[in-house]
């Protein structure tokens, strides 16, 4: 999957799955309506699969696939940013 189809899944459904914890992460929807969480920062992985999380737990959601991410997004733009400009 190219990074514009995946910036557009990510625009219309959210990212795959969002960091609750320090350990959980749930679908974007669950993370809204249930914990109230709206992501900080996105990462993308390199078979297309993202990863988000609120400030507090963005250490916690690089350290999951840290060797594996291509990108990342800072909210509230949509704009996918190559890893290594990650800091």
């Amino acid at each position: 999957m190219i990074i514009a189809e995946i910036l557009e899944q990510i625009k219309q459904y959210g990212p795959d799955r969002v960091m609750v914890g320090m350990e959980d992460a749930v679908s974007s929807r669950r993370a809204r309506e249930e914990y109230g969480i709206n992501p900080d920062v996105i990462f993308i992985r390199n078979d297309g699969w993202s990863l988000a999380a609120p400030s507090s737990l963005e250490h916690y959601a690089w350290r999951k696939w840290a060797e594996e991410w291509t990108h990342f997004i800072r909210r509230p733009n949509i704009v996918a940013i190559p890893i290594e400009q990650y800091k």
